[in-house]
């Protein structure tokens, strides 16, 4: 098991509404019976009290069986004999009995660094950090979603949750702040020997990119004219937090251009982006649609500010990517390109990097 011990009042609440949802335990009657249904197994009485109220006593029976795997045990068979479905009690009993896999020092000294964090794609990042195999509850903030994964069992890389977690946090961090989560998380992965699973979701976790609430696009594309040097520049946005996972991107419209005209149309656009989003969106996103012929153009060096002085340029300031016209284009490239990126995403240590231009080409 990896998970973080410790117990507190959140797994008794936990744990008890689990109970809550067995038909035995709702009777004061079938109640009784299930303590002396444990007894027989214990070979002595539980230490739990009946009250008149079923809460109070879920309460105190979750509280005794946390604090005793055997009594947990007992109750289990007991229930069993009830004829209760106990798979969800069973997999619950197994996270919270977990073995710590981080000691207590170390778990307490990372609180200092997630305290005040509260990413607005927190559910996402969580989700990710369990990799998506069981549902994860709504946490207000980042050390409450770390002290909740911290009682689940690793992932199928074997990394657990909450180092996956502090990675995901980490990418988005602010540079001091990823820095020393990073160097918290390489240490209890060294200690784990699972140095080599961290550093590949390391990269997965810098080079994702998910449509969350906050990030805007702007996507741009140059068509090639007849006339040589003259192109036809279209624009889309997209922005919509209340449906990220859509792609419903809104035409702005056209506008023929010399690849000059381009830097100062795209200048505008971007301004215009960034007063309209200025106190919705986090990130935006510059799309560029080139043509084959068109695809070492040096959209990311389009300046910014050019009326001022020094100048900025577009890649400083926004995300910028660059995509194939052709390829959009194709449909049926779509397939291999998918898996080509599949396999990317999920080895990213086997990807080459490639630095293109700067003073050490090597």
């Amino acid at each position: 098991m990896t998970a973080y011990g410790g117990g507190g009042l959140g797994l008794v609440r936990e744990f008890a509404e689990a109970l809550g949802r067995c038909a035995s335990l709702q009777e004061r009657g079938s109640r009784a019976l299930c303590l002396r249904l444990m007894a027989k197994e214990l070979g002595t009485p539980p230490p739990v009290r009946e009250y008149d109220v079923a809460h109070y006593f879920l309460l105190e029976l979750a509280s005794v069986c946390l604090e005793n795997p055997r009594t947990m045990r007992a109750l289990l068979e007991a229930l069993r004999a009830f004829n209760e479905d106990v798979d969800e009690i069973r997999a619950l009993t197994d996270d919270l009995l977990a073995d710590p896999a981080l000691p207590v020092d170390e778990v307490l000294s990372l609180r200092p660094l997630l305290d005040g964090l509260a990413p607005p794609n927190l559910p996402s990042l969580c989700r990710r950090a369990v990799a998506d195999l069981r549902p994860v509850p709504p946490y207000p903030d980042a050390w409450s979603a770390f002290e909740g994964l911290s009682r689940l069992n690793a992932r199928p890389d074997g990394l657990p949750p909450t180092l996956a977690f502090v990675e995901y946090v980490a990418a988005e961090a602010p540079h001091d702040r990823s820095f020393t989560l990073r160097a918290w998380n390489d240490t209890q992965a060294q200690a784990l020997s699972l140095l080599t699973e961290l550093r590949s979701l390391r990269q997965q976790a810098a080079y994702a990119s998910s449509p969350e609430p906050g990030n805007a696009y702007l996507v741009v594309r140059l068509l090639r004219r007849e006339e040589p040097g003259r192109y036809l520049l279209t624009s889309w946005r997209h922005y919509d937090p209340d449906a990220p996972d859509s792609w419903r991107p809104r035409q702005e419209g056209s506008v023929e251009v010399t690849p000059a005209e381009a830097e100062r149309e795209v200048e505008r656009l971007v301004f215009a982006a960034d007063e309209d989003w200025a106190r919705d969106a986090d990130r935006i996103h510059v799309e560029f649609l080139l043509g084959t012929d068109d695809l070492t153009l040096p959209v990311h060096r389009f300046r910014t500010e050019l009326d001022s002085d020094p100048v900025s340029y577009l890649s400083v300031g926004y995300c910028v990517v660059v995509r194939s016209l052709q390829r959009s284009r194709t449909p049926r490239w779509y397939r291999p390109w998918r898996q080509r990126w599949t396999a990317v995403r999920d080895t990213p240590e086997l990807a080459r990097p490639l630095v293109v231009g700067g003073p050490r080409p090597e």
